[in-house]
């Protein structure tokens, strides 16, 4: 076995590696059902029969990317980005009044 996660798995051991991939195309678009990932997952787990491996599976995967997965979700990363506003303007207002308060009390005696 010339790769060292699948050496892993003939070993009896979870094997998996995270690759760079060079691609050979352009990034595709962000609504392209392509991943368009820069990295690959490959997983190696041994099938073990009666006590000793009789094989391993290999898979690979590209991750989901970043962009397209928050695309994906931009109504929970919108209704987020609105309660931080909200939340920031909230306590933004209860310290103007209070700083404020004694300011204005002091400005009119």
């Amino acid at each position: 076995a010339g790769v060292e996660e699948v050496r892993a798995a003939l070993a009896g051991r979870y094997g998996g590696a995270l690759r760079l991939r060079i691609p050979d195309q352009p990034a595709p678009p962000l609504y392209s059902v392509s991943r368009g990932t820069r990295v690959r997952v490959f997983v190696a787990l041994p099938v073990e029969v009666e006590g000793r491996v009789a094989g391993v599976v290999y898979l690979s995967r590209t991750p989901n990317n970043i962009v397209k997965h928050l695309y994906g979700e931009r109504g929970k990363v919108t209704l987020a980005a609105i309660a931080i506003v909200g939340g920031t303007l909230l306590i933004g207002l209860v310290f103007l009044r209070t700083v404020s308060r004694p300011i204005y009390g002091l400005i009119e005696r």
